[in-house]
């Protein structure tokens, strides 16, 4: 019996070791994704900051330009036509930052389509893989399980012939008073047993899978412009 349980808790632990693996290195690949993602953003708003300065830059030098020559007129109609201008350029330069601006919403909207895919795709990769894994640990309980009750049921028979080679602890020889006690008990274990796989399971895919959407509520609530997603 305890050459059974060691090698059931060597595959198990073998399991349980590749499926950790395997979600560090995912764990990676989504925050590789995310800082893609976060460097993309920053990246277009940079760009459009950019253009939006020098546009500014350019119109407040026309605006000084402007403002010396209305100090050396006094025709009014002169200064009338020169505040005209003054007033349609500052209107083009309204226009062309709501134009920037434009852009980088359609640009950002893209980026983002394209990151909740990627993610998506990812979290539908590792949660399918990790449940392939725990259906591994409950094939392998399973077996344990019948190994188990098998042992068990010839051990109660050695009892009741007393024909046990070795004396069983106190505790153990309760169960074996009769066929349904250690068949219950067996059965009980092999119970908590699946319950702890299950649990566990349920866990991993609802952590990855409420990160995932805590991400995405984040992203649009910042709406990529004046809050940047850490």
């Amino acid at each position: 019996m305890i050459e059974a349980y060691e090698l059931y808790k060597s595959k198990f632990c073998k399991i349980c070791e590749e499926l950790v693996t395997f979600g560090l290195k995912e764990a990676q690949n989504r925050e590789r994704e995310k800082t893609m993602f976060q460097s993309a953003v920053n990246k277009a708003k940079e760009a459009d900051k950019v253009r939006g300065v020098a546009v500014i830059n350019e119109f407040l030098s026309y605006k000084k330009k402007v403002l010396t020559e209305l100090g050396q007129v006094s025709d009014a109609r002169v200064i009338d036509a020169k505040i005209s201008e003054l007033q349609e350029e500052l209107n083009t330069v309204w226009d062309t930052l709501m134009g920037y601006e434009l852009q980088l919403a359609e640009q950002l909207e893209e980026v983002n389509k394209d990151f909740e895919r990627t993610m998506s795709d990812l979290s539908g990769t590792f949660t399918e893989t990790v449940q392939n894994y725990f259906t591994q640990c409950r094939e392998l309980e399973l077996m344990h399980h019948d190994k188990l009750t098998e042992t068990a049921l010839l051990i109660m028979e050695k009892v009741v012939k007393n024909e046990l080679e070795e004396e069983l602890p106190e505790d153990l020889r309760l169960l074996f008073v009769d066929k349904d006690t250690i068949t219950n008990a067996v059965n009980t274990s092999h119970d908590l047993h699946n319950q702890r796989i299950d649990n566990k399971e349920d866990d991993i895919v609802t952590r990855v899978g409420n990160s995932k959407e805590s991400y995405n509520a984040r992203i649009s609530e910042g709406r990529y412009r004046g809050t940047d997603i850490e």
